[in-house]
């Protein structure tokens, strides 16, 4: 059984993709140790690399809401996933993770689609970004 995903990686569209179900192959597509975060609705979480931004990951989409290192955008206080992220079910009650419903897919394709950050860093994955924002959109 396959999972139905949305992956999305910096400087690219997301897509929509199966996988294989369990935590190896979330941590294979992202890169590094598994953060889960909702910042949405309580059925969808968004997986990254716990470790993205200290490691140096290129940014990747915005988080709107609160977590460790803010940004502003628009007058609004916001944060980033760096690296490969992974919009995934998550049911109450279900102790493991599920594929996204159709009106799931289409809301956050919508949300996370297109790419939030440009593409040509010139070779800085590994840079600390967090203090240089010359590279956001």
């Amino acid at each position: 059984m396959k999972l139905k995903v949305i992956i999305a990686r910096p400087g690219e569209k997301a897509a929509v993709e199966e996988i294989a179900p369990g935590y190896g192959s979330l941590e294979q597509i992202v890169g590094g140790e598994l953060e889960f975060s909702t910042p949405i609705m309580n059925d969808v979480v968004v997986v990254c690399d716990r470790q993205g931004k200290e490691k140096g990951k290129m940014p990747n989409r915005f988080y709107f809401g609160d977590m460790s290192i803010p940004f502003i955008r628009d007058g609004q206080e916001v944060d980033v996933f760096a690296g490969t992220i992974v919009i995934i079910g998550h049911r109450k009650g279900k102790e493991m993770l599920d594929s996204l419903t159709e009106s799931e897919v289409d809301l956050f394709m919508d949300i996370y689609g297109e790419p939030q950050f440009i593409t040509d860093w010139r070779g800085l994955e590994g840079a600390d970004y967090r203090n240089d924002r010359s590279h956001y959109v």
